[in-house]
């Protein structure tokens, strides 16, 4: 019997690897990798997958996962399959926030040159609710006051350039979904388009969940990635 694929964790905004270990140390049989938030995020990706001989099985948070949806589209022949915990195919989708969510973006970035402790604090109390906890807030915040303004800066850049929508019906990878019913983040009815859109997707919604799966539920995000081992 052939070794599991290797897993490729891509990060969230503003966290590091760090917020996969919960996750990594449930599975001792894993091969993981990781690509933690840089100022070049689809860059690297794209560099890590241009090298790799064998296809991996990428894990995104977030912003992650909408890098792991362009990392299936550019290189399908060195994906296996997909989870995307918290994901979006582009940050407005399935709501009418419109030009309102570039704007959004625009000011984060302004922000983070004035004050970016104000910001990170701000975005780990959406992040986190309702069920994420003080402990859980702290770890994100020191994983994300490690990044400069300017590499968090970037990363707001990417996720409001990222836009994968055109691509989702010709994705064929097995592709599992996971979701909070309550994430103040990504709205669930994304997800629920997502799904809808991608052929061969499972969709998975947590109740009474927000944003941050990787910290609340890593437990089934395990069960989740074996359910996906080719």
């Amino acid at each position: 019997m052939s070794a599991p694929a290797p897993l490729l964790f891509i990060s969230g905004w503003g966290a590091t690897r760090e917020m996969w270990l919960p996750v990594v140390e449930r599975m001792p049989e894993a091969q993981a990798h990781f690509l933690d938030g840089l100022d070049d995020w689809p860059s690297a990706l794209s560099r890590i997958l241009s090298a790799t001989e064998r296809q991996l099985v990428l894990v995104g948070w977030s912003l992650g996962a909408l890098l792991a949806l362009k990392a299936a589209h550019e290189f399908p022949d060195k994906v296996a399959a997909l989870v995307l915990v918290s994901a979006m195919p582009y940050l407005a989708y399935g709501t009418e926030a419109g030009d309102g969510t570039a704007r959004m973006l625009k000011t984060m970035r302004l922000r983070l040159g004035r004050n970016a402790a104000a910001v990170l604090q701000e975005f780990a109390g959406q992040c986190m609710a309702p069920d994420g906890d003080a402990r859980m807030q702290s770890q994100f915040l020191q994983q994300a006051q490690t990044h400069t303004a300017e590499q968090l800066a970037a990363g707001l850049k990417c996720l409001g350039a990222l836009d994968m929508t055109r691509q989702l019906e010709a994705m064929t990878l097995p592709c599992a979904l996971l979701h909070g019913s309550k994430d103040r983040i990504v709205p669930l009815k994304s997800a629920r388009l997502l799904a809808a859109a991608l052929p061969h997707s499972q969709l998975t919604v947590f109740e009474e969940r927000g944003h941050a799966l990787p910290f609340t539920v890593p437990h089934e995000i395990v069960q989740q990635i074996r359910s996906v081992f080719p």
